[in-house]
């Protein structure tokens, strides 16, 4: 059992391109032993260890993954030992900012969470990064939004719709954005969906 998580969780941070899709500037010490059931083409049983202290980040992130779980053949539950497959963690503001260079860009503002790609085989452990101060910025519902785009990036989807009402707009809004079918084809590439259009 992980008893004192935050003892455990060790970051670091440095620039990253602005259209930097992969987490090289953020780190996390202690992955879920079994990240490699998020690969799982078939159904899923997804333990997510929540390393987020703030109980409204945590409750969103609950309803993304029910959201999900309508979605892909999926069950999650809530694990706190080192055999979890999904660890949703906070990370530092800086990890969250975008730069051009070593050019930090000032008229953008930070993300709200980054996921790592189940597609970079060499660094994917199956970790969502939380802003939890910019997701606290925005209305539960909104926060879902953003929790379920990038728990969509983990679940596979390794870029952005087109579509500004699809969840997986590169600007998720909180404004009635939701699941098209066009997302639930590049889902159905890597997972078992129950969802059908």
């Amino acid at each position: 059992m992980l008893k004192n998580l935050a003892v455990l969780v060790a970051f670091s941070v440095a620039g990253v391109a602005a259209t930097d899709l992969h987490l090289n500037n953020l780190a996390f010490n202690t992955p879920c032993l079994k990240y490699n059931e998020l690969r799982n083409a078939g159904h899923m049983d997804i333990g997510v260890l929540l390393v987020v202290k703030d109980e409204r980040v945590r409750a969103a992130t609950s309803e993304a993954l029910n959201r999900w779980s309508q979605v892909i053949d999926m069950t999650w539950h809530e694990d706190r030992t080192s055999t979890c497959a999904l660890t949703i963690v906070e990370a530092p503001v800086a990890g969250f900012r975008y730069y051009s260079g070593d050019r930090l860009v000032t008229n953008i503002p930070p993300r709200t969470a980054r996921a790592q790609l189940p597609q970079n085989a060499d660094t994917f452990k199956g970790i969502v990064f939380v802003n939890t101060a910019r997701l606290l910025s925005l209305d539960k519902y909104w926060m879902a939004d953003a929790m379920q785009h990038e728990l969509g990036h983990l679940f596979g989807y390794n870029s952005h719709s087109d579509n500004p009402r699809s969840i997986m707009y590169w600007n998720v809004t909180g404004d009635n954005q939701k699941l098209q079918k066009e997302d639930v084809k590049v889902i159905a590439r890597y997972h078992k969906t129950v969802l059908h259009f």
